[in-house]
């Protein structure tokens, strides 16, 4: 799933901080 994320992101170079703070917010729910 890293993989995916980091092709998303790469993608939304723009939205990266908020992707990532989101990912920070998702990651916990996926476990």
């Amino acid at each position: 799933m890293k993989k995916d994320i980091v092709e998303f992101v790469a993608k939304c170079q723009n939205c990266q901080q908020v992707k990532y703070e989101h990912q920070r917010m998702s990651i916990p729910e996926w476990k």
